[in-house]
């Protein structure tokens, strides 16, 4: 059994950890023993290769791959972490690209979300400028945490191409169905709750596109705008301070 806790625990809560431990399993928590944990990869290419887990040991040096951006290679643009930062509270890009996601405006930059932190938009100006990722094909996706809708016409705005009519992800104000916007509206028919924490991922291949909630495809369409000319460049509101997403953005 793995436990993992993304802080700090306390003694009171050490000691009912070791407690649990101690009913569960019938072993000595203080007791130096071996651990056996099922862990799934891709693939192991050969003898040479492992699986090194770190944690709680300051006087060991965690390899250069989980800060030089090589763990996320394989195609990978950017990964955005809620919980690292660079300079002016821009979201950090842990692939090899850097390419940072420029805070606009946004106060909030640390909250608890889905994996570890997230930053909370709840204001219209509020917003991360990315650079434009303008590719015909291209999938984009993270964690949201639907906590409001805005004072301005209330859409929430999640992925957009800034300052056009070309939203990527969006939610609209009446119904709370989540779609995209091609200078019209189009409506995967799906309602979000208020409240509720989602995880939404868009596939896009030239004019299709593809929509998934929680892992459940729930919009198809032919008529996704071209992404080479309106390119995703922004996360959060459609430009000029409006329409922004109010709620918690997490990876």
């Amino acid at each position: 059994e793995v436990i993992i806790y993304n802080r700090v625990l306390s003694t009171n809560e050490q000691t009912q950890v070791l407690g649990y431990l101690r009913r569960k399993y019938g072993i000595d928590p203080n007791t130096t023993t071996n651990s056996y944990v099922w862990v799934k990869v891709p693939r192991i290419a050969g003898s040479t290769d492992s699986i090194w887990a770190y944690w709680g040991n300051p006087g060991t040096t965690a390899p250069n791959y989980t800060t030089n951006g090589a763990t996320w290679v394989n195609g990978y643009r950017s990964v955005y972490h809620g919980a690292v930062f660079g300079a002016n509270n821009d979201l950090a890009d842990s692939t090899i690209n850097r390419f940072a996601a420029t805070n606009e405006n946004v106060l909030t930059t640390y909250v608890t979300g889905a994996v570890d932190g997230a930053v909370m938009i709840d204001a219209e100006n509020e917003a991360f400028r990315v650079p434009p990722m303008s590719r015909a094909g291209f999938s984009a996706g993270l964690w949201y945490s639907f906590d409001s809708v805005g004072p301005d016409s209330g859409w929430n705005t999640i992925f957009v191409r800034s300052g056009g009519t070309y939203h990527h992800i969006l939610i609209n104000d009446a119904s709370r169905n989540i779609g995209f916007y091609n200078a019209a509206w189009y409506d995967s028919g799906v309602p979000l709750t208020l409240g509720n924490l989602y995880h939404i991922y868009l596939v896009v291949n030239g004019n299709n596109a593809q929509m998934y909630l929680n892992g459940r495809l729930i919009q198809t369409s032919a008529s996704f705008f071209d992404n080479t000319l309106y390119p995703l460049n922004c996360i959060s509101t459609l430009g000029a301070g409006s329409q922004a997403a109010y709620g918690k953005l997490d990876e």
